[in-house]
């Protein structure tokens, strides 16, 4: 089906109804709301989309928390953002065990500095599952948003923005069993 579905033709009614369902699926994914679900091309433009938003409200001098151990995805991006919003990016170590330093990320949020904090939620070489929770709360603690690449989590690890109230979460469709070519970013 490759009509518009915004289009008033009949055949766009098909589509229009395929992608609310797609929409209400991927919702039900992570416990969302279908409004909430974006589609993107696939994950790496889920976490662009919502770094380059983030970045685009920041002022300059402001900084970028991530950690040393986010998919290139999230790492080439920010120094990409970093040279043309005047940014810096702080990346935090992790524990012994592959686990997000909770306390260097505390003190990275709380220099009064941060612009947005975006941390993996299961690691894509190590399948460590990062203290998501703990994270989030911190980084709203601190009044920064929130960024989940969530995209080796979904469909394998249990994904509540309900019960974790991210801010943005990236999914890559291909991890799924969906076409290449499939993304959607939660906001």
């Amino acid at each position: 089906h490759w009509h518009n579905p915004s289009s008033g033709y009949r055949a766009a009614k098909v589509v229009k109804e395929a992608l609310g369902l797609a929409h209400e699926q991927v919702a039900a994914l992570i416990y969302a709301k279908p409004e909430e679900i974006v589609f993107t091309g696939c994950g790496t433009e889920s976490n662009n989309a919502a770094l380059s938003f983030l970045a685009s409200q920041a002022r300059e001098s402001k900084k970028i928390i991530t950690s040393q151990i986010e998919h290139s995805a999230i790492l080439r991006y920010s120094e990409s953002l970093a040279d043309t919003h005047g940014l810096s990016i702080e990346k935090v170590g992790v524990d012994s065990d592959g686990s997000l330093s909770l306390e260097q990320f505390s003190q990275a949020l709380n220099t009064g500095d941060a612009a947005m904090a975006s941390i993996m939620w299961e690691n894509n070489e190590t399948g460590v599952i990062q203290p998501i929770s703990e994270a989030c709360q911190l980084a709203h603690d601190a009044d920064v948003p929130f960024h989940s690449d969530a995209i080796q989590a979904v469909g394998k690890t249990e994904v509540n923005v309900r019960e974790i109230p991210v801010d943005y979460l990236s999914i890559s469709g291909h991890k799924l069993h969906a076409p290449k070519g499939v993304g959607a970013l939660y906001i």
